[in-house]
Parts: C-alpha cells; structure tokens; sequence
C-alpha cells in the first residue's frame, strides 16, 4: 500500500533574480514556482506536486536557508540513497536552468510528527540586514556606479547625514524592538482585515558595527569604495509578519538620522491604535536583508 510522506528542502538562493519566494499570477519567476518546476521535471509527474514555504521573503530578498515542503506517496520505503538522488537530481535541473537556487539539504519529515507544518513548526528564524552607510562626503550615486557584481542587490545603502550618523541611537531603537510588541503600524496592511494576532516576540535585535562584519555575504573590503561601512542588523524570532523586519530597519535609520524621536518610536509601539505618516517608518529597500536560519524541533525528522 503506497504511504504518504512529507519532504522538506532546504534552500538557499539569491533574491536578487526572483519575484519573491511565494507562488504569483500569473505565474511569475518565484522561488515556489521555480522549486515545483524542477520537481515536477525530475519526479516525471503529470500532476502538479504542491510546495510549501516556511517563510515568505520579498522580491530581492536572499535566503542562506530557507524550507519548502512537499508531500509524495511512496511505493516504496525512503532510504538514504533514494534522498540522496533526488538531491543531485535537483540541483544538476537548477543548475542546467542557470537558477540562482540550491537545495543544500532534503529532510524525511517524522510519521509521528502528525501536526508538522513547515511553517508552523518553526521555532526561530533569523534574518540579516546588511547596511551599507555612505558618508556624506561620498555621492550615492558615486558610490552606487563603482560596486562590483558581487556587492550589487546585496547591500542596503543608506546616506549618511551631514550631521552624522548616531549609532548609540540607532542601538537604541534596537534595543526599543527586542521582547513582545504590537506591530500593527510595521507592516503592510493585510488582505484579511480581521486579522487580530499582531504582537510579535523579537528574541534579538541588534547591531554588530565590528569591522568585517558584513557576512552572509562578501565581507571582503572592496578597493573601489573604501569608505562604505557595512553593518548587521540581527533579528531572530518564531515569526515575522510581512515586511514588517524592512519597516523596522527603516525605523531604526529614522531615528539614527535624528529623523524620527526615540519617543515616537516607542509611542507606535505601545499605541498601535495611532495613525502615523506613511514617511514616518520608511520601508528598507529588500537587497539587504537575508533569511539566515530556521529551527525545528529535532523530533520533526527521521534520521536515515
């Protein structure tokens, strides 16, 4: 009798090249759409094989991991090496499509894990924001024209203030997200208005100016623009709701800039009742931020 089991794929791409991770109409260059093509081309399937993402990411933003899981009835039991197959299966299709995709590991999800969702199921994730401050002596556009290929999409460039830009503050606002908060007016509004849960716990958020501090990506200094300062801002939490991490960035600058008060800030989180100016909370521009973990429990899969 065939058994239905579930899959997990772990994945790491480069956002700059897709639409956003989440399925789009009409079908659109997305990281769901692309992972179910070669699933369906390597399983030699005639139905469509349903994919789901544990974390949405925007269009531009990158992943080191992030999981999609798919269900298969089996004929047989999954052993290691049939994993293994459908590994390099999968990666030899992206790699022959010239896809910025990679599968760096598949997963046997546990028959006793009943309730798995590989959404739901996730204990923590943490994402990157790497900030690239311009000084004000340096133009933008300068700056912008003299990147090379490996920095382009992976950086969000902010200019710096004549004044300068106050770190102490900019750690502070950090500072002002960590534990439970309201983020009602730090995201997009949702198609479904009744939409209620909207507090978020925000286990880290910090700020890590340490020179060389600049990984998931190059972290190397770039000769052609040695004055760009690249930063981490580090959050983790179980979840995160739509843009709501590129709002916070963007919040967190504001006050940095002296452009948005610390008192504010605080105001928007403890009153998310308030109406606030859309140029209020700037939304971060999305090539900085990068998907850089995801947790499950153990128990969740099978060892093989």
């Amino acid at each position: 009798m065939d058994k239905q089991r579930t899959f997990c794929l772990f994945l790491s791409y480069v956002g700059t090249f897709f639409r956003g991770s989440q399925y789009q109409l009409p079908p659109l260059k997305t990281v769901q759409h692309t992972i179910q093509n070669a699933l369906e081309s390597v399983l030699q399937v005639e139905r469509k094989v349903p994919v789901r993402l544990a974390s949405r990411t925007d269009a531009g933003v990158h992943a080191v991991v992030n999981v999609a899981s798919f269900s298969l009835f089996m004929k047989t039991r999954v052993t290691r090496s049939l994993v293994t197959s459908l590994h390099q299966q999968l990666n030899q299709y992206l790699l022959q499509s010239s896809e910025c995709l990679r599968v760096t590991d598949i997963k046997l999800v546990s028959e006793d894990a009943k309730a798995f969702d590989c959404r739901r199921s996730v204990t923590e994730k943490c994402y990157v924001y790497r900030l690239g401050v311009v000084p004000s002596h340096v133009g933008m556009l300068e700056y912008i024209n003299k990147m090379d290929a490996f920095e382009a999409g992976m950086i969000g460039l902010t200019k710096e203030p004549k004044h300068g830009l106050d770190v102490d503050k900019l750690k502070l606002a950090a500072e002002i997200f960590s534990g439970v908060n309201d983020y009602t007016l730090f995201r997009v509004e949702p198609k479904d208005l009744h939409q209620k849960y909207l507090q978020r716990v925000v286990r880290q958020c910090s700020v890590s100016v340490e020179p060389g501090s600049a990984a998931p990506f190059t972290s190397y200094a770039n000769q052609q623009t040695p004055d760009i300062r690249l930063w981490n801002i580090i959050f983790s939490g179980q979840g995160f709701m739509h843009k709501q991490i590129r709002f916070m960035v963007g919040a967190m600058l504001a006050v940095a800039k002296g452009e948005l008060a610390v008192e504010r800030l605080e105001e928007l989180l403890s009153h998310p009742e308030l109406a606030r100016m859309e140029s209020e909370i700037p939304l971060a521009t999305s090539g900085g931020l990068c998907l850089t973990k995801m947790v499950y429990p153990p128990q969740c899969f099978e060892s093989l």
